[in-house]
């Protein structure tokens, strides 16, 4: 459905990414990969995105590199230039998406989050510590957790678990068509 696409960076510079389109004029989407890279999954996710209305785009973070080893991904992860990602590529396809669509849905505020209940990375107890730091800073938010492991959402994981999937999924799109309308 979509492609590998060139798109500017703030900077000048240019980096590379999967664009899904639904159309001209269509509310742009930016789709953050996960730590084993800009993979057939993540493309996946874009594609889904395109499919429900909204052009997407994800960024290659880590330039053309994907794995599927724990240890390698954590390496890449562990390597990112974060503040580079960020500001750069992440704005640049923001931008980019911007130019294409005139209406962008990707925003820090209000936030919606999807958490897994048995999650011993992002644990319950980071989501109760981010819960409370944006009540506490008057952030309009919605947290929900899920019964599920950690990666529930990932069809391609073991984890993956369809009923909490489908809810996330039914649960973001709803929030975002109330950001667009």
């Amino acid at each position: 459905m979509g492609s590998m696409i060139e798109f500017a960076r703030p900077d000048g510079g240019r980096t590379k990414g999967y664009l899904a389109t639904a159309g001209h004029g269509r509310p742009g989407v930016v789709v953050i990969q996960e730590w084993w890279g800009l993979n057939d999954q993540i493309c996946g996710v874009a594609d889904r995105f395109a499919r429900a209305g909204y052009n997407a785009l994800a960024p290659d973070l880590y330039k053309g590199r994907v794995t599927t080893a724990p240890d390698e991904a954590n390496h890449l992860m562990t390597g990112l230039d974060f503040p580079d990602a960020t500001h750069q590529d992440l704005r640049g396809a923001a931008r980019h998406l911007k130019n294409q669509s005139g209406k962008m849905v990707v925003t820090r505020v209000p936030l919606q989050g999807h958490f897994a209940n048995k999650d011993d990375w992002c644990t319950p107890a980071a989501v109760d510590e981010l819960e409370k730091v944006l009540k506490g800073a008057g952030v309009k938010h919605e947290i929900y957790r899920y019964d599920a492991a950690h990666a529930f959402a990932n069809e391609r994981s073991a984890a993956y678990d369809v009923e909490c999937a489908n809810l996330a999924w039914d649960r973001m799109s709803a929030f975002l068509k109330a950001l667009i309308a």
